[in-house]
């Protein structure tokens, strides 16, 4: 019975700690290359998975995407992202988008340049794109968000 009663007793003592302790697990940090990395991941998730909202997270607004030397550079507002999301999703699947050859450049502590191969494949499209990019990225609010989409050169 004692037995019995000691287990319980160390059973509420491990809750009322958990409790008073915080339910949260401890906190991982990370290198702001690290956070970087991460950052361009999900953003290129967002695309595989189709999620607007996972790469809208990962986008810093007024968001530029410029097409090889500005000849077609595009100034985009949450709202005209967003749209232009859900219509590529509509009309494409992309089942491959990932950022090989990485190369993180830090201009300050809150900007950073990365440097990076595109690596894009769709589902109707047997074509598969390999284009140069550069991604600008800020510290905004403690995360980084991509300012600048820039297209360098392409297959």
């Amino acid at each position: 019975m004692k037995k019995v009663n000691y287990l319980v007793f160390a059973g509420l003592l491990l809750c009322i700690l958990f409790l008073l302790t915080g339910c949260t697990a401890p906190s991982i940090d990370l290198t702001p290359e690290e956070e970087i990395n991460a950052l361009i991941d999900k953003f290129g998730a967002g695309f595989v998975e189709e999620d607007v909202n996972k790469v809208l997270s990962c986008c810093h607004f007024p968001f530029l995407i410029d097409h090889y030397n500005w000849e077609n550079a595009y100034l985009y507002t949450l709202s005209s992202y967003q749209y232009k999301l859900e219509n590529m999703f509509a009309n494409n699947d992309c089942y491959i988008d990932e950022f090989i050859n990485r190369d993180i450049t830090f201009s300050s502590n809150l900007e950073a340049v990365v440097e990076a191969t595109e690596h894009v494949e769709y589902e109707l499209d047997p074509i598969i794109k390999y284009d140069k990019v550069r991604l600008i990225c800020i510290k905004e609010g403690g995360s980084w968000k991509i300012s600048e989409y820039i297209f360098l050169e392409g297959e």
